[in-house]
């Protein structure tokens, strides 16, 4: 027996209201498109098989005396993410392919280190910008659901 794969693409719908906007992915059939597996192929990856994040569902601030700590979490691995430091008093970092529902789109620290947290809604991504207080060390590190951003 041969299953058929019909594929699907990812359509954005965007949802706005005073408070904010929530993109969340919907999947849609493609036209037309279908594509014969055999049932012993497995080189096709799958997200649910991986289990990559689709929604955005937390974020926490952890304070330390020396450093802190922003955990990003969805509802899956965060293992895609790109890290941009646009100045020394911004850190962008753009996850890709998800949406968010976290509906609170500035959250202010106001500690030594980091000021706030905001997030930025694209029908492709969240962007996620750290204004920091001043210049910092970071690291980013996926850790099963959750993207650790570290700031010292």
């Amino acid at each position: 027996m041969t299953p058929k794969l019909t594929m699907t693409t990812t359509a954005f719908v965007r949802v706005l209201s005073a408070v904010g906007a929530l993109s969340v992915p919907m999947a849609v059939p493609a036209i037309g498109a279908s594509l014969d597996v055999s049932a012993g192929d497995s080189s096709m990856p799958s997200i649910i098989e991986e289990g990559l994040a689709s929604i955005l569902t937390r974020i926490d601030v952890q304070r330390g005396t020396d450093d802190i700590r922003v955990v990003i979490t969805g509802d899956g691995k965060l293992a895609h993410h790109e890290v941009t430091r646009l100045d020394e008093h911004r850190l962008m970092i753009d996850i890709p392919d998800v949406a968010s529902a976290i509906r609170k789109p500035v959250i202010s620290v106001n500690h030594q280190i980091l000021k706030q947290v905001r997030l930025g809604y694209h029908t492709d991504r969240v962007r996620v910008v750290l204004d920091l207080a001043g210049t910092a060390d970071y690291s980013v590190e996926p850790r099963g659901t959750n993207l650790i951003v570290t700031l010292r």
